[in-house]
Formats: C-alpha cells, structure tokens, sequence
C-alpha cells in the first residue's frame, strides 16, 4: 500500500468515527471540487517559501469554515499532511479515500473516456451493464479526452475496456505488420 492509500485510508477511518460517513463524504468532495482544484491555492500551500504559519492561518480560514467534528477533522489531517510535507500527494490521498468510500458502500466508481460527451443513453446502458455484471451500484464519470479519435474507453479499479477506434487501428497495423508480403 502507497502512502496515498494509507493516508486515504485514515481519512476514511475517520469519517467512520464521524458517524456520518456521509455528510464527511459531501465535505471532502466539495473541498475537493472547489479548493483542492484550483491551482492557486495549490501554488500557495506547496510553495517552500511560505512559513507552515501562514500556511496554517490560510488552510484555517478557507478549506474547513464549519466547527462540527467533521470539519475539524478534515482541518486537522490537513495540517497533518502539510507538517509532515504530504500535501503534494493531497489528490492521491482523497482519490485513495474516494475509493475506500465507495468500497464501502458497494459503489463501482468509473470513469469512461471519450472523444466527446456520450449520450445519456449509451452511458445508461455502460452503467446498466456494469451494474449486472459486478453486482454494485455504479458511479459513472465522462471524461472528455481528445486523444480518442471515436469510441470510448471504461477504466476502474484497474479494469480497462477498451472500445475505442484506437483500439481497432492498432490491431489493425498489428495485423499488417504479421502478414507475410
């Protein structure tokens, strides 16, 4: 296990402890979408000229703004990574607690690359067949990414199903490259 997955795993640990694993769930993935996302801040937090004070007064004052026991446990593993020089993993280790979260509740998470959005019903029926055949429910992500010439590309838990053209192409020279002229 890599530190991202320790740290994710102790983050998770403690959202069990919460008792809301939940609403614990909601907070991570908020600061995840709406600080841990911006590069800025980022910048600022991993910067080594910056004094672990300041640091601190800013993780503070604008990653945990609640006083239940939720947000401060999220502050103080916080200031935990960024003590023991951690935080440049921050993406890894919430990814990892996504992960153990998800474990948790029987919840498959996917991503499913393509070269432009899928239509609601082709991503329907990806989830309607992975729901059948792994018997969870599933957490379908649509990520856009231009290398896919058309098709598309399912990965999770280190599965990847892969229905690209890009896939068709390169069998394709494979082939080619096998035949004897």
């Amino acid at each position: 296990m890599g530190v991202a997955e320790v740290y994710g795993e102790v983050l998770f640990d403690l959202s069990k402890e919460s008792d809301n694993i939940d609403l614990f769930f909601n907070k991570i993935k908020f600061i995840d979408e709406n600080i841990l996302s911006e590069q800025d801040f980022l910048n600022f937090i991993l910067n080594p000229d910056i004094n672990f004070d300041d640091k601190r007064n800013f993780l503070c004052r604008f990653v945990v703004k609640s006083c239940d026991f939720a947000g401060r446990c999220i502050l103080n593993f916080f200031l935990v990574l960024l003590d023991r020089n951690r935080f440049t993993e921050i993406k890894s280790i919430v990814s990892s607690f996504y992960d153990f979260y998800y474990d948790y509740k029987n919840i498959l998470r996917v991503n499913v690359f393509s070269k432009v959005s899928l239509s609601d019903k082709i991503l329907f029926d990806i989830e309607l067949f992975l729901k059948k055949k792994y018997d969870k429910e599933i957490y379908l992500k649509n990520i856009i990414d231009n290398e896919i010439i058309a098709g598309f590309i399912i990965e999770f838990k280190g599965v990847t199903i892969d229905c690209s053209f890009n896939k068709e192409l390169n069998d394709f020279k494979k082939s080619l490259y096998r035949i004897d002229f």
